[in-house]
């Protein structure tokens, strides 16, 4: 850019890590629930949750009827964008009329030991 007759220059700044690294630790930093703090971090999770969303969204599944309703894109959408946002995605699973259904669950808490037995 030219400007007065005198030319402007603007430094380049790079990132101090690879893109592909950038978005590993910040998809681990998110499923740890750890603060992210910039802006190109952010931008790499929502990337990356966009296209795990999109990929479970667009996924073609076999089986029962019934739980393919309840898979619907939408949700398997919802499942893709929390495993990366939270590491984890957790549903209730409920049954009305219409066959079953799932709806998320906002807060949970699991206590006990390692086992599934041992939870209560």
């Amino acid at each position: 850019m030219k400007l007065c007759g005198q030319w402007r220059t603007k430094t380049e700044v790079r990132q101090s890590l690879p893109y592909t690294d950038t978005i590993v630790n910040n998809v681990v930093a998110a499923a740890e629930s750890t603060r992210i703090g910039d802006a190109a971090a952010i931008a790499a999770l929502e990337g990356c949750a966009a296209l795990y969303s999109h990929a479970f969204a667009s996924a073609e599944l076999e089986g029962d009827e019934g739980v393919g309703k309840a898979l619907s894109p939408p949700v398997r959408a919802l499942i893709g964008r929390e495993l990366i946002r939270r590491g984890e995605s957790v549903w209730t699973i409920e049954v009305n009329r219409s066959g079953l259904m799932l709806a998320p669950v906002s807060f949970h808490h699991v206590r006990g030991g390692i086992t599934e037995s041992e939870w209560f």
